[in-house]
């Protein structure tokens, strides 16, 4: 069995899962937490898996499962002794409690456990220091990355199950951070895709790898196209009205190309760090290299009007058109039904271009609109132009938002019938 630690939308996790798994069913155990009885990865798959989900950010291979509460900690000090045998050096374990059963244990029982298993089982050090559960930004850095040991317990809120996993991977957010703001062009003036988000986006248009080709119409300043060269894309097509945004995105996949985004930061002025930073920037160029290797991609960058037909072959679209001006309060009527008639149009124009190509999946994100009182407003007459495409919605109404936002992404899979 494998368990996702989730973002806060379960169902878009589920839903990116689902694509990379198809036939394999996907279940929620408790908030923020799906499982899969029908996954048994190694963790090498795990780690790989890894990269390219983004709306996961902790993978766990369960170690017991349909446990009774009060065996949970002896369960623990179980697995403890089977981990300690496999390693030479002193074991470093942090252990997670997702669950209300700490709400009936006495923390003096746990102390002793503890204490038991440091007595018992040589060489063993708890990091816990006031039983909360590890940050995950320091799950990644202190146990993974250190090969150290993190066991989570989970409680199912279905059932009187208790899970216990081990901790296989965890995502890197640092990298995310470093592809969306150290490209050398950015833009202020529009809404920027989260590279995140770009991979789920690209996810969406994944199914056996049948899909080696991708365009984005609009591609701004080239977030979609960096996370399809990190993936498995083989031909990567871009373009745009605007000739700024094109050269943008050009200038930034010559970044991506030079391997410079793989480097680490340079450290201060120590012989010692200076030593360390030089091996772990060889190790990022020789990943680069390798990576490279298996990715050859063909690329072709140029100008265009989506409303005019363009004769382009490839497998699927995957873009975000402009989202409306960067506002710090709640669109009012008159925005809204401006935006819906300008999207409208040109939405019209690109679905038919699109269906003239045969490509088989559209993947975009519509602008949508909070208001004050909690409704969320949708581009009506837009949605009426997509219903009336020979594309099909293959998935439900999904809505990507982050709080304080005051405009929300509307995320649309199209297939062709």
């Amino acid at each position: 069995m494998t368990i996702f630690n989730t973002w806060t939308n379960f169902y878009l996790s589920k839903l990116e899962l689902e694509k990379n798994f198809p036939w394999k069913n996907f279940y929620k155990i408790r908030r923020d937490f799906l499982a899969c009885d029908e996954l048994n990865l190694s963790s090498e798959e795990i780690l790989e898996l890894q990269k390219n989900i983004w709306w996961t950010k902790k993978i766990f291979s369960a170690l017991q499962k349909s446990i009774y509460e009060d065996e949970v900690l002896e369960k623990i000090f179980e697995e403890l002794k089977i981990f300690r045998e496999k390693k030479e050096w002193k074991m470093r374990v942090w252990i997670n409690f997702f669950t209300s059963l700490w709400k009936k244990i006495e923390w003096d029982w746990v102390k002793k456990l503890i204490s038991e298993c440091k007595w018992k089982i040589s060489w063993i050090r708890f990091l816990n220091k006031n039983f909360a559960n590890l940050d995950d930004i320091l799950s990644r850095k202190q146990i993974v990355d250190k090969w150290w040991l993190e066991i989570t317990v989970l409680e199912d809120e279905n059932t009187w199950r208790y899970f216990l996993a081990k901790t296989e991977s965890v995502q890197d957010v640092d990298f995310y951070s470093k592809r969306d703001y150290k490209k050398p062009q950015r833009s202020a003036k529009v809404w920027m895709l989260p590279p995140k988000l770009a991979q789920m986006l690209i996810n969406f248009a994944w199914w056996k790898k049948e899909n080696n080709s991708i365009w984005d119409p609009f591609c701004w300043t080239w977030t979609i196209l960096l996370e399809a060269g990190l993936m498995w894309f083989e031909k990567i097509y871009w373009s745009d009205i605007s000739e700024e945004m094109v050269e943008f995105t050009k200038w930034n996949f010559e970044y991506f190309e030079s391997g410079k985004i793989f480097e680490e930061k340079k450290p201060e002025n120590t012989r010692e760090k200076n030593f360390l930073e030089k091996e772990k920037n060889f190790k990022a160029k020789k990943k680069f290299s390798e990576w490279k290797q298996n990715f050859l991609w063909e690329k072709k960058f140029f100008l265009h009007d989506v409303k005019r037909f363009e004769k382009i072959s490839v497998d699927c679209v995957v873009t975000e058109w402009y989202l409306w001006q960067n506002m710090n309060n709640f669109a009012n009527q008159k925005e809204i039904y401006e935006n819906d008639e300008i999207l409208s149009e040109i939405w019209e124009n690109a679905l038919y271009n699109f269906e003239k190509n045969w490509i088989k999946k559209i993947i975009f994100c519509l602008p949508c609109y909070p208001q004050e009182w909690g409704e969320k407003i949708f581009l009506k007459k837009t949605l009426d132009i997509l219903k009336k495409s020979i594309y099909t919605e293959s998935a439900l109404k999904n809505v990507y938002w982050r709080k304080w936002q005051f405009v929300h992404r509307d995320i649309h899979i199209l297939e062709l019938k």
